[in-house]
């Protein structure tokens, strides 16, 4: 059952609610079309870009020619042309179809989450948005994104997977595969092409089994036929079909909560003082947490609270670690892109 999105308007809408607002071109609300665009976006072509503007782009949030062209391009998507309309207005029947047509570029995104997956919008859930968004800055990032692993990677990471860019090597992506076998697995030998269930036992022993199991290319290190290489074409295409699968997002979407969540837990054996506890403070450096190895923002944060001294703010510890931060671009987006709120503490529960 689809939760709410914390936006009044696009509720009323999805419900029906009698004299709910449709959105129109050139809305005046900024905040309701920046959230239709993200999930307007995921419904664009994999490898078309319909230029749909994001979160810290200049156009986004404003119903403009670029949105109009990509409304209409999904209204009348397998409509006759006697039958196209061009009434780019998000009605409640447009934005039913937005949520009930399955997604081929299907994204963490506010509105996906809530009315699609039924996932309610904690704080946790948020990040999860806001992290996977940065993730697909960098081509990674997004529910059915599946990146090989890359010429001059020598760690062994193999493919990279799914929202936070989960690792083939970190065996994270095979416990998520496991996961979701166990729940459905014809559905898993349909959407792989495994002829049966010897099939996928093999596969699965191989994805579970992490970098033990990969050559430094990211190809299979035991010379097993029933091992794939995840690398290949074929294979890469495969998984990308299995990211489409709502089942399966909602196994990458819980495994991202619970990911920001022991990250949290861990801030919070190091900053027993919580001197970082707002939306903002936690959700940037819960980021950055999943950007470096556990032990690593350990020191950090321990390096910059002795060099601040005695009892520094939350504001001066992000400021530190921002100067010297090798993620300029996605810490500048947590920095003054995201509006998260700063007078409210963050809560992990979901």
């Amino acid at each position: 059952m689809s939760k709410p999105t914390g936006n009044d308007r696009i509720d009323s809408l999805f419900a029906g609610t009698a004299g709910s607002q449709p959105i129109v071109y050139h809305d005046a609300d900024t905040v309701a079309v920046g959230l239709v665009q993200e999930l307007l976006e995921c419904h664009q072509k994999p490898g078309v870009s319909l230029a749909i503007p994001r979160r810290n782009a200049r156009q986004f949030g404003k119903f403009g020619p670029v949105s109009k062209k990509a409304v209409l391009a999904f209204k009348n998507e397998g409509q006759k042309p006697v039958d196209f309309t061009k009434d780019p207005t998000i009605d409640t029947t447009t934005l039913r179809l937005l949520v009930g047509r399955p997604a081929t570029t299907p994204r963490a995104v506010p509105l996906y989450l809530a009315l699609v997956l039924d996932q309610a919008l904690g704080d946790c859930a948020r990040l999860a948005c806001l992290t996977s968004l940065q993730e697909e800055q960098a081509a990674y990032g997004g529910f059915a994104t599946c990146i090989k692993q890359q010429p001059d990677d020598s760690e062994k990471t193999g493919v990279s997977f799914g929202l936070l860019n989960w690792t083939q090597g970190s065996k994270r992506f095979g416990n998520m595969l496991d996961q979701f076998h166990a729940n459905s697995p014809a559905r898993f030998r349909e959407l792989l092409g495994l002829k049966d269930e010897a099939a996928a036992t093999a596969l699965l022993d191989h994805a579970k089994a992490g970098a033990d199991h990969l050559q430094d290319d990211g190809s299979p290190v035991i010379h097993n036929p029933s091992y794939p290489n995840f690398q290949e074409r074929t294979w890469l295409r495969k998984l990308r079909t299995l990211g489409c699968e709502r089942a399966f997002q909602k196994i990458q979407l819980a495994t991202a909560i619970s990911d920001l969540q022991a990250y949290f837990q861990a801030l919070r054996t190091y900053d027993a003082a919580k001197r970082i506890h707002s939306v903002w403070g936690v959700s940037y450096w819960l980021d950055v947490a999943d950007q470096v190895e556990p032990e690593a923002i350990r020191k950090v944060y321990t390096r910059i609270v002795t060099q601040l001294g005695s009892n520094p703010t939350e504001d001066a510890i992000i400021q530190a670690q921002y100067a010297k931060s090798e993620f300029k671009a996605r810490r500048e987006f947590f920095m003054n892109g995201t509006g998260l709120p700063k007078g409210r503490d963050f809560d992990p529960s979901g």
